[in-house]
């Protein structure tokens, strides 16, 4: 009888000893939840959609059997994006933050100057013009390409006799092939000059994953403790 009340008693101490994480104290408990640092990491997937809707079928101009509009198919694409998030007390916090609140007051600092000295190269940095020559030539092949098949299908048209009905819609796909044309000789160079500076860059991560989240541990463990010895 006296074993069993001993082993008891062992139990009931047992299972009312804290233990990281938890506190059986539940204000405790919840003073670590609110100082604690949670690292959260993963991967998200975003979809991405494209296309669809009508798009003019250029061989109607030609052949009386063709629609005059087409379904345009639809692409679908997806983004797999990783996150690494340092929360604290609720809120997403930089690593700096982080070595603030662990003590590393000086560590933050050196991350900091080395930014600001970034801001001050960047505001530095001249400004540049570029042409963006393959944007140019790309623009005027696609001008071209649908002058030439506007015109050869307006040329194809007008060779045979036109309907009193059609007269109108011949005289509008006339004056088409007459504006892309146009559109392809003055296309303008200025248009395709950029101007442009050196990308300014946001304050990177410095410590890795796994050293972020050994420093999460470390401070944890000690607010544990801190709190566990009120």
């Amino acid at each position: 009888m006296i074993n069993r009340i001993t082993l008891l008693l062992f139990l009931g101490l047992a299972w009312g000893q804290d233990e990281y994480p938890y506190f059986s104290d539940m204000s405790k408990q919840f003073e670590f939840e609110s100082r604690k640092i949670v690292i959260h990491e993963g991967e998200n997937i975003e979809q991405y959609m494209s296309g669809g809707g009508s798009v003019f079928n250029w061989w109607s101009l030609v052949f009386e059997t063709e629609p005059s509009y087409l379904n345009a198919p639809i692409q679908t694409n997806y983004v797999y994006k990783r996150f690494f998030d340092i929360v604290h007390d609720g809120e997403k916090i930089h690593e700096i933050e982080l070595l603030r609140l662990i003590g590393l007051e000086s560590e933050a600092q050196i991350i900091i100057n080395e930014y600001r000295q970034q801001i001050e190269n960047y505001e530095n940095t001249p400004e540049s013009i570029t042409f963006d020559k393959s944007k140019w030539q790309s623009d005027r092949a696609k001008r071209l390409s649908c002058t030439m098949l506007s015109g050869i299908s307006w040329a194809i048209w007008a060779a045979r006799p036109p309907n009193e009905e059609d007269q109108i819609s011949f005289v509008l796909s006339g004056g088409l092939v007459v504006g892309l044309f146009i559109s392809y000789i003055t296309i303008n160079k200025d248009d395709y000059k950029i101007l442009s500076k050196t990308e300014q860059k946001p304050i990177l991560q410095v410590l890795t994953p796994e050293q972020s989240k050994s420093l999460a541990e470390a401070y944890n463990r000690k607010i544990y403790k801190e709190i566990l010895d009120k």
